[in-house]
Formats: C-alpha cells, sequence, structure tokens
C-alpha cells in the first residue's frame, strides 16, 4: 500500500468517526415522536384481549368508560365507576381520557378522524368513540353517570350466543317524543353497550354519522334545538335508526321486540334493564332482576 492510499484510509476513518460524533446527538434530539407515546389505554385493551378474550360468551371481557381528566375524578364518578370494577372483578376495566380517545382514533380508525374531528363537541366525539371502541376490541362501554347493579356474566341469561347487548329506553307515541328530548318514537340507550369486536351495528356508525352530517350540510335533519342536534347526529337517534336498519335488513319488525327479545345476534333487554325510572330502594341488591344497571342522569352532555 503506497503512503498515499494510507493516508486516504486513515482519512476516511477521521471522517467516520467525526460524523458518528456529531450525528449521535442530533439522533437523541430528533427522536421520532411515536417513541415519545405514553403507556396508552388502546394499548392496554389490546393487550388485555389477547391476555383474556372472552368468557362464556361471544363478547370479550373488557368494560370501557372514558372521563376527561383521569387525575380528577369527582368522587360520585369514581363510585360508579367502581361498581363496574367491583361487580365484574373477571373483567378488564380500562378508563380512558380525551387524549386517550384522540390517539384510539388516529390508530386503529384513521379513515374515520376527519369526520371525528369535524363533530362540534368532545360529547359527540365521545359518541362515535364509544362506537369505534366497540368495533374494534368488543367489551362493554358504560357511560361514568351509571352504577352497574348487577354482574355482567348474568345480562346474557340463556342467550349465550347473542354478539351484541342493546337496551331498550322507551317508546312514545309521537306526542310525547315532542314533548321530552327524545329523538324517536322507539328510542335504544347507547350510555351502555355490549357488543363483539366488529359486529355491523358498530361498525357502520361513522358511516350513519357521516350520512346526518351531510344532511345536515344540505340543510335537511337540522334542528334549531342543539340538543336535539345531538341527539340525531351521534346520540340515541342516529344509534336507534341504525339498529331498525340492521334488524329490518334481516327481515324483522321493530314491534318484535317492543318488550325485548332476541332478533339473529342481537340480545334486547327490556325497558327497565338499562332505563329503570321507579323509586330506588334502600338497598339496591333489592332491585328487580331484570335491572342490569341504573342511569344517573347527571347530563354532562347537555
Amino acid at each position: 500500500m503506497t503512503v498515499l492510499n494510507r493516508f486516504r484510509a486513515k482519512t476516511l476513518v477521521v471522517c467516520f468517526i467525526i460524523f458518528c460524533v456529531v450525528s449521535f446527538p442530533l439522533i437523541v434530539v430528533f427522536k421520532p415522536t411515536k417513541a415519545k407515546i405514553r403507556n396508552s389505554a388502546s394499548e392496554y385493551a389490546m393487550s388485555a384481549l389477547r391476555e383474556e378474550p372472552f368468557g362464556t360468551t361471544r363478547i370479550p371481557r373488557l368494560i370501557h368508560q372514558t372521563v376527561k381528566d383521569k387525575k380528577n375524578i369527582p368522587p360520585d364518578v369514581q363510585e360508579n365507576i367502581n361498581s363496574w370494577s367491583e361487580l365484574n372483578p373477571g373483567w378488564k376495566h380500562i378508563l380512558y381520557d380525551d387524549d386517550d380517545i384522540m390517539e384510539f382514533m388516529e390508530k386503529y380508525h384513521p379513515d374515520a378522524v376527519e369526520v371525528f374531528n369535524n363533530l362540534d363537541s368532545i360529547v359527540e366525539k365521545t359518541d362515535m368513540w364509544r362506537y369505534a371502541v366497540l368495533d374494534t376490541f368488543g367489551g362493554v362501554y358504560a357511560d361514568t353517570d351509571t352504577k352497574c347493579t348487577q354482574p355482567i356474566d348474568e345480562w346474557w341469561g340463556d342467550n349465550k350466543d347473542a354478539k351484541i347487548i342493546i337496551g331498550i329506553e322507551d317508546a312514545r307515541t309521537p306526542f310525547r317524543v315532542k314533548q321530552t328530548q327524545f329523538a324517536e318514537v322507539m328510542q335504544f340507550c347507547q350510555w351502555a353497550i355490549a357488543s363483539a369486536p366488529g359486529h355491523p351495528i358498530v361498525h357502520y356508525m361513522p358511516y350513519y354519522i357521516y350520512k346526518h352530517m351531510r344532511y345536515e350540510h344540505l340543510g335537511v335533519d337540522r334542528y334549531s334545538n342543539k340538543k336535539l342536534n345531538i341527539l340525531h347526529r351521534t346520540g340515541p337517534g342516529i344509534w336507534t335508526e341504525a339498529i331498525f336498519d340492521y334488524i329490518i335488513k334481516e327481515g324483522h319488525n321493530p314491534r318484535d321486540i317492543l318488550n325485548g327479545g332476541t332478533i339473529e345476534d342481537v340480545l334486547f333487554l327490556q325497558k327497565d334493564s338499562f332505563a329503570y325510572t321507579e323509586p330506588l330502594p334502600d338497598d339496591l341488591k333489592d332491585l328487580p332482576k331484570r335491572v342490569k344497571l341504573l342511569h344517573l342522569f347527571y347530563g354532562s352532555w347537555k
């Protein structure tokens, strides 16, 4: 090797060392943002689904709930949340906050993020997220103003093959609908839903929401009352529409489930199951067996 070649080799080695020394701090400073993502609720849900996916039913043993700030939960809300964990020790309980919800939508439903971001309020975004999280992971979604009064494993009764459980909120005359904040003559609860992952009713909810937003843009189905808009855009109104479409498509009449019952893979629980409105006993253990939960109507969405 000539003196010139040895000089070139040494020069290359020195240049490489200098490049490494200079580049290393830059690599540290400009780490991809992904590396800084916290251990999120959705990651915990996915790991829980892998660990213990199902009990004796088609629905994973996961409970999904959301609060605005996990570090600042009011005592009465915390009591409600605890009721779900205490009565369902065999279920994984996942609590999400607003950041978790946004992260979940971006990761698991990127095609729906534009619709999600165009919703007017966090209330509507939470509505859309509840359908999406059940579509992705399955399990039970429950508002934090609900109190569990019966173990979830007992909700099915003899209908263990049901892939989605829906509670009837009420059936009212058109006149009574106008008097109250109801969206439909017959309406289904969406403050609590149990579903297998990928069930068509929850899977197509982003489409229903987008369709209603388009109608509003065209001046159709728009209400002067903003609360009614929320009910129809993302809440029980659009939820009820999707359910009716599903059972009619399967060849059934909505009248068939006025008092609850099973249609195809859907278990409809009678009105009192999720929407009990009678005076409460001193001890909640004395509630009728048909009552699965209490909705306390904190009205945080209003």
